[in-house]
């Protein structure tokens, strides 16, 4: 493996065609478990003001959109809500003794360090980038058309 890079371990997926006859609705729950190590956090004030890993994953990049999830939910600063996200190599000895490379999500919650109005400030910023990201993309897929117009043969 080249130094520098992890081993990632491939997604568990099955892409097997299965026909349903009967679709029942059921009920979803959408609730993350990180919301809930969150709110265990928050009670617990021995832990405030340091770093509790709250999450492990094989894969890195997983890791980062849960931290990045994270921070839109409750802040990209302590002082929007008093959280600070993170992530960090945290390899895990299984037990055959073999290390397994893993990234950690951290979260320090201090609730001191709480600013009044940064959070209306931290969703007057979300709001303004999500509206970026809406121009961008407009733009973009006004661009991809004009380029599959020029692409198209003349039809006289």
């Amino acid at each position: 493996m080249t130094e520098g890079k992890r081993y990632q371990k491939p997604r568990d997926v099955d892409y097997t065609l299965e026909v349903v006859e009967d679709w029942e609705d059921m009920e979803v729950q959408r609730r993350s478990p990180l919301t809930d190590q969150i709110n265990r956090i928050v009670d617990t004030e021995q832990a405030h003001g340091k770093f509790v890993r709250i999450g492990s994953y094989a894969n890195g990049s997983a890791a980062s959109a849960a931290a990045n999830g994270l921070r839109k939910r409750y802040g990209d600063t302590d002082a929007v809500a008093g959280f600070t996200v993170r992530t960090r190599r945290a390899d895990k000895e299984n037990e055959d003794g073999v290390i397994e490379p893993r990234t950690g999500l951290f979260v320090r919650y201090n609730p001191d360090a709480v600013v009044p109005g940064a959070k209306e400030d931290f969703e007057v910023r979300m709001k303004e980038r999500e509206v970026r990201l809406l121009e961008r993309r407009e733009l973009r897929n006004n661009v991809d058309e004009t380029v599959s117009k020029r692409k198209q043969p003349n039809n006289k």
